[in-house]
């Protein structure tokens, strides 16, 4: 789990955080009331393949997500899927494209390698408590 306090910002670590509705990450740059992005999500196995097809170490955080899943394909779930996240749930809302920072943050040709898979965005639905590791689990999928 991870924060940018400011947009060209670094990632920072957190260990945990209380998620509440209305807001995103505290202490993100996102996390105040009627943002349009309050929180990210990125699947690990995503990361890996670009560092895989790139040759290089991606280092955590660098995709500049709050949330890293692994064992989930994020990507492939629908709009408006509902996620149980530790203590909190989440709505999906919409994909997160791979932005051009990637390429610097990453390596170049990083964002092309998400294309298609660079995350999501969640908005907080129920509030609660998420510690890294946490389960996730979805709690519904709308149909397609």
């Amino acid at each position: 789990m991870f924060v940018v306090r400011a947009p060209k910002g670094p990632p920072i670590p957190l260990g945990e955080a209380r998620f509440r509705v209305g807001g995103g990450v505290p202490s993100d740059q996102r996390d105040r009331p009627g943002v349009l992005r309050p929180v990210s999500a990125i699947c690990a196995e995503s990361l890996d393949a670009v560092a895989a097809a790139l040759g290089v170490s991606v280092a955590p955080g660098a995709s500049r997500r709050n949330l890293t899943v692994r064992g989930l394909a994020l990507d492939a779930l629908p709009r408006g899927s509902t996620l149980l996240i530790g203590g909190a749930v989440f709505e999906l809302t919409e994909v997160c494209d791979a932005c051009s920072r990637l390429e610097t943050a990453i390596a170049p040709g990083a964002a092309a390698c998400l294309t298609g898979r660079g995350g999501v965005i969640l908005s907080v639905r129920e509030g609660g408590m998420v510690r890294v590791g946490d389960a996730v689990t979805v709690l519904h999928r709308p149909a397609t």
